[in-house]
């Protein structure tokens, strides 16, 4: 099958390497609260080809200070969080409570397509919001609201975290159940999980937004509750909870992440065949059959299958677990450390993880992008640094302006 898909593609037929080519983005966020969902959807738009300028204070976005950090000395530029959710943007600073800065995101606003922020409603200067209700009639702005709770509802205004909007919405019960006796209080899931899910539905709205903009001409308000999107999502696993525990004896018995040598492995053997594969790797235990020589109910061996599954899952590595498994059709997999997925021979073999070169932070593996697309050959750049584009962009803007504004005098009158 493999030898029969062609995924290289024909570069004769390359006719662009940013997809969202002409889309023009201007991003409001501030990452407050160790939030990116936001910032994730402009990064996806970014990395796609749209020209997605974030506009940040001049003392720089919130996640700037948040770690883990690329190097020994912590600073604005080297925050691997920031690093990560903010690739191919450009870069300036505003401070928007001042006059000339609101009048300058004004002007930025006059060519975007697209404006996204993060600010909650209480948040929203009343001017702000008469400034993109007359884009959205005149110019058919798009305007895209991320929040944790949405713009309505009696909830709107409560001030949220990603560990509080992750129990909010249901979607961290899984780590209550599993976790929360041995380790006590609520957990999050790591590395922004939830908070992606909400930043890819805002970035796919975004995209149904472009498209249905095409015919009508105007623009619309998209208002992005982080908590539903993670609903929406509803984990498989939910159901079984919340359905009891009928599942429970057959599936613990046999399926879960199970202790190997040198860490867990995954194993599943929910159908007859995966269970009887399983069977014959355990050495057809006599306790699995009847008198009949036929595999006896796993109802009836929950007991002993789990200790012999565990036993025999714990005398070896997780690769000898996996091949041996997988040669005979048995769905598993290893548990992966950070460091071994960015060894993983599957992904060398794609590219998946790529050198990004930045000014400060220097040449750092990131993730690639969740598609490949044939025809296209997709680039990205870092991360801006702290007012990185403010002449690139923001000097023409001043020029323009009465008063014969620049950068320096916008950033000593404190709005830049």
């Amino acid at each position: 099958m493999s030898e029969s898909i062609e995924t290289s593609g024909d570069p004769t037929r390359l006719h662009s390497d940013r997809l969202m080519d002409g889309v023009r983005v201007v991003e409001l966020c501030d990452g407050g609260a160790g939030r990116v969902s936001a910032a994730f959807a402009c990064k996806l738009l970014a990395d796609f080809g749209a020209d997605v300028i974030k506009v940040e204070p001049p003392q720089g976005d919130a996640s700037r200070r948040g770690g883990p950090f690329s190097s020994d000395s912590p600073s604005a530029e080297t925050s691997a969080t920031f690093l990560q959710y903010n690739t191919s943007k450009r870069g300036v600073t505003l401070e928007i409570g001042t006059a000339l800065g609101f009048r300058v995101l004004e002007s930025l606003l006059d060519s975007a397509d697209v404006f996204l922020t993060d600010l909650s409603r209480a948040d929203w200067p009343a001017a702000l919001i008469a400034s993109v209700q007359r884009r959205g009639e005149s110019q058919g702005l798009l305007v895209v609201a991320v929040t944790p709770f949405g713009l309505e509802g009696p909830d709107a205004d409560v001030v949220a975290s990603p560990l509080t909007v992750a129990h909010a919405s249901g979607g961290a019960h899984n780590l209550v159940n599993a976790f929360s006796t041995e380790f006590g209080g609520a957990l999050p899931l790591p590395a922004h999980t939830f908070e992606a899910d909400a930043g890819m539905a805002a970035a796919v709205a975004v995209l149904a937004a472009l498209h249905e903009r095409r015919s009508s001409g105007v623009g619309q308000l998209i208002d992005v509750a982080e908590i539903e999107a993670i609903a929406t999502l509803d984990r498989v696993d939910h159901s079984i909870q919340v359905n009891g525990p009928a599942m429970g004896g057959p599936r613990d018995a046999r399926d879960g992440m199970i202790e190997s040598k040198d860490g867990f492995t995954v194993l599943v053997t929910g159908q007859a065949h995966q269970w009887r594969s399983m069977l014959e790797l355990l050495g057809d235990p006599a306790w699995a059959f009847d008198a009949e020589g036929e595999p006896r109910p796993r109802t009836e061996v929950a007991k002993e299958s789990k200790q012999a599954i565990r036993e025999w899952v714990g005398d070896r590595s997780k690769a000898a677990v996996y091949h041996a498994t997988q040669a005979e059709g048995v769905p598993t997999g290893p548990v992966l450390t950070p460091t071994e997925v960015l060894a993983s021979a599957q992904e060398e073999a794609r590219g998946f993880f790529a050198p990004i070169a930045h000014p400060v932070a220097g040449t750092l593996r990131y993730p690639g992008y969740s598609a490949r697309f044939a025809e296209l050959r997709l680039s990205r750049g870092p991360a801006p640094t702290l007012g990185q584009h403010n002449g690139e962009i923001l000097g023409p803007l001043l020029a323009a302006l009465p008063g014969g504004w620049t950068v320096a005098l916008g950033r000593r009158a404190g709005a830049l």
